[in-house]
């Protein structure tokens, strides 16, 4: 059986953050390949695509603008009990993947975030004096101690 090192305090967090980076560094390719679906329905300069795009501030407005406009150029059904064109089942898979993830982005995207410390639960890293004043500050001193130099 192996172990692994305790983490500090400081290793959390910034493995937290470092997490959060990547998450709204996703969001934004995400973004960006969204613009790009946009030019094409479109089939617009980047320029004319950016007001247009530009001009729907939230991410499920600009959603819900590419759906609308790939709606227009996606091959339609075929009437009389036909199957639906591969390309308009992907792209409906793909929007209803962000809608169910839109809340969470936003989450992530504008409200504060920081590392959370459970005083119910046992606390998994070591922590050092100085951080453990820091901790009994928000712990209250009956849930944490700061140990003795």
């Amino acid at each position: 059986m192996t172990t692994t090192a305790e983490k500090t305090m400081r290793e959390l967090g910034d493995e937290f953050y470092l997490l959060m980076g990547n998450a709204i560094s996703n969001w934004a390719r995400v973004e960006v390949y969204l613009f790009k679906v946009c030019r094409a329905a479109l089939g617009a300069t980047t320029q004319r695509t950016a007001i247009v795009y530009g001009r729907t501030p939230t991410i499920q407005g600009r959603r819900l603008l590419v759906n609308d406009l790939l709606e227009t150029r996606l091959p339609v059904r075929v009437q009389n009990g036909g199957t639906e064109h591969p390309d308009t089942r992907e792209w409906r898979g793909i929007t209803e993947t962000m809608q169910a993830l839109l809340p969470v982005r936003n989450q992530i995207a504008h409200r504060p975030m920081e590392p959370h410390i459970d005083a119910g639960q046992a606390m998994p890293w070591k922590v050092d004096r100085d951080q453990s004043r820091f901790v009994a500050q928000f712990l209250g001193p009956s849930r944490f101690t700061v140990p003795p130099s």
